[in-house]
């Protein structure tokens, strides 16, 4: 598949990055999966996500009913290559995708390098609330700043934190951990009685030490 084949997807998906090179300039990297691929796929590589445009030059677009074609090209109006699945309210996409063993969204590698977040490639930052003030000074929050349109003072907020001694009020934190078998706490996903019977409690962990030292069995 070509990055000329997806243009459109291909913008918002990622086919290809440019990498800077230790000399100066660029090279570009391919985003797709190569050579991996999910079991009865009939493309036996990476792909972008499927647009109308992916259909047809796959020669999948004859696999879409007329009645979906309709809705599609309703959709994108003077550019009905450019709907990607995500937008097809016929379904017909997602559906002949799935039909020929291949995801809606695309067969991509993981992005290890998040180059529109503050942090592209993750490092510790210390908890706002961290029980360990002594580390604040080494790994510190991010500086206060506006994000998405909402003000972040993590950073007022942990130097607040740390020079009122909270940790020695609040030594320990609660943290809402995941099950297998459950998002979060389960406050959702407990709704569904199979789930439910798998975990039929909810507990709380509490390290021995921790525990001992607070008369807690």
């Amino acid at each position: 598949m070509s990055k000329t084949a997806a243009a459109p997807s291909g913008r918002r998906f990622g086919v290809e990055r440019d990498e800077p090179r230790p000399g100066g300039g660029t090279v570009k990297v391919n985003l797709l999966a190569e050579g991996s691929y999910s079991l009865g796929s009939d493309i036996r590589d990476g792909y972008p996500e499927f647009t109308y445009g992916v259909l047809k030059k796959l020669g999948w677009d004859k696999d879409l009913t007329d009645a979906e074609k309709t809705v599609i090209e309703r959709i994108g109006s003077a550019a009905p290559d450019a709907v990607s699945w995500a937008i097809d309210l016929s379904g017909g996409i997602q559906r002949v995708a799935l039909e020929h063993g291949c995801i809606p969204f695309g067969n991509g590698k993981a992005r290890a390098n998040a180059w529109t977040l503050p942090d592209p490639i993750p490092v510790h930052r210390e908890p706002i609330y961290t029980p360990r003030p002594d580390l604040v000074a080494k790994y510190p929050t991010l500086p206060d700043a506006r994000q998405f349109r909402v003000p972040n003072i993590g950073f007022t907020v942990q130097k607040t934190v740390v020079d009122k001694g909270i940790a020695k009020q609040f030594p320990i934190i609660l943290s809402s951990g995941r099950l297998v078998e459950f998002e979060g706490g389960g406050e959702e996903t407990r709704s569904n009685k199979w789930l439910a019977e798998l975990q039929q409690d909810m507990f709380v962990e509490i390290n021995p030490a921790d525990a001992a030292e607070r008369g807690i069995k």
